[in-house]
């Protein structure tokens, strides 16, 4: 079964390049508007491929009228690159992740091909152009998938909101959507902190080797928090503001998966 699942995942993403190659010739040499806001559909089509693929069964809560508008900034907790799967089955967006991810085999071209958001956060220069990429793409209407941790936990705690990376909604006065993922149970078993390296993917895990595992379970239930809009129109565009205003998103994210944080310290 996991072999059958592979083959499938690898064909799919040979199929979502052939398909976004073409799409982007056919974009070019018509004019056509909105590229990545089409780019971000054909994804959502993929992911929703691989979480059917991974048996990921959501069970959906809160806010639901946000999931046909556009233009969010939408960010949660990071424990695996299944949340990636998660959100992105729900909303079409982009991805905003580490470059290191560029350079992985088959999925490297995927993502970039996708049109995701590559930053490099040791180098403040770089940030300052992810900023400005996000910014116009949430300024274009088009959804924003973010983590704003920076890194992948294994759920213990929440890690500080990196609050420069907020610069971008503030100036897009586009709202923000925090959503708190919980992850239930494995094939019918409740998902606990004994079985949490079976989903969270962090530190030094491989990720194939972790994907493979993974591959050996029928079903992933999962809970999906949507939180109200946090309204950016308040906040203005600079440092106290923007870490308020991360502030006041991760005591929503923390509160409704029950952590605390790591730090006081937010950069």
């Amino acid at each position: 079964m996991r072999i059958i699942k592979a083959i499938g995942i690898f064909l799919s993403f040979f199929v979502f390049l052939v398909v976004a190659c073409l799409g982007h010739v056919v974009i070019t040499l018509t004019g056509l508007s909105s590229r990545w806001q089409r780019m971000s559909y054909l994804t959502q089509g993929l992911i929703k491929f691989l979480a059917f693929t991974l048996g990921l069964k959501i069970n959906l809560k809160g806010h639901k009228g946000t999931l046909p508008e556009q233009g969010n900034f939408i960010i949660s907790r990071h424990l695996s690159y299944v949340d990636g799967l998660v959100l992105g089955g729900l909303w079409p967006a982009i991805f905003v992740s580490k470059k290191e991810i560029a350079n992985w085999p088959v999925i490297g071209w995927v993502v970039t091909i996708a049109g995701t958001i590559f930053i490099e956060r040791g180098n403040k220069n770089k940030i300052f152009d992810s900023v400005q990429s996000i910014t116009k793409t949430l300024e274009n209407k088009i959804n924003i998938f973010f983590f704003p941790e920076g890194t992948s936990t294994d759920g213990s705690s929440l890690q500080p909101f990196q609050s420069a990376f907020f610069k971008a909604p503030v100036i897009a006065r586009a709202n923000i959507v925090p959503v708190t993922i919980t992850y239930r149970m494995l094939d019918g078993a409740a998902f606990d902190w004994a079985k949490r390296d079976e989903i969270c993917w962090y530190g030094g895990m491989k990720f194939f080797k972790h994907l493979w595992n993974l591959l050996k379970y029928k079903c992933v239930d999962v809970d999906v928090t949507i939180h109200e809009k946090v309204l950016t129109a308040p906040y203005a565009d600079n440092s106290l503001s923007r870490k308020d205003l991360s502030q006041k998103c991760f005591d929503i994210i923390a509160q409704a998966a029950g952590l605390k944080a790591n730090s006081l310290q937010r950069q």
